[in-house]
């Protein structure tokens, strides 16, 4: 059985940048700037993916090395 791994300062630190980054998206969107609010939009995803482990890195072709 393989134990899970244990949360670490990093952990938080891309927890803090989510909410961040949520809270810069939803700014952009109140203000009218679409375009910027739809490109932090897909940063928050991934930072959101990732703290729930379901994060994958793109592959070649897609965006990858």
């Amino acid at each position: 059985m393989r134990a899970e791994p244990r949360p670490d300062l990093g952990d938080l630190m891309i927890v803090m940048l989510a909410g961040t980054l949520a809270g810069v998206r939803d700014r952009l969107r109140s203000d009218g700037f679409e375009a910027a609010s739809d490109l932090v939009a897909i940063l928050v995803d991934i930072s959101d993916d990732y703290l729930t482990g379901s994060w994958e890195p793109p592959g070649p072709g897609e965006g990858g090395p």
